[in-house]
């Protein structure tokens, strides 16, 4: 009984200290800290511009790369193996090399890309 005793104090402390977001019944947001949303890590971003115009995106530290194609689609390619800066989907890929890359779309040949400053 004395545990319970030396726990309900505890318990009703906390309890106080649980609250709502900025107005009564919103939570707080998410984040390290209150006011700041939780966004995933996001590394330096480089845009390479390819000889067909496609912009591609790619966004270190991710394990994606986005591209974005002159229709305005974005397409979002998944890293292919850690370190190898290959991503890919069945019939879209891109390959970042020293200070430029290659973009392919299935069936046609890769169009090679330059680094926008």
């Amino acid at each position: 009984m004395s545990r319970l005793a030396a726990i309900l104090p505890a318990a009703a402390l906390l309890a106080s200290c649980a609250g709502t977001g900025p107005f009564p019944g919103a939570p707080y947001p998410a984040g390290p800290s209150y006011g700041t949303p939780a966004r995933p890590h996001h590394g330096p971003e480089v845009t390479y511009l390819c000889d067909d115009l496609t912009v591609v995106v790619v966004q270190y530290g991710l394990r994606t790369v986005i591209a974005k194609l002159n229709s305005g689609y974005e397409l979002k390619l998944p890293l292919q193996a850690v370190g190898s800066g290959f991503y890919a989907t069945p019939t879209h890929s891109f390959q970042v090399r020293t200070g430029d890359g290659l973009w392919s779309v299935a069936p046609r040949p890769p169009v090679p890309c330059r680094i926008q400053r």
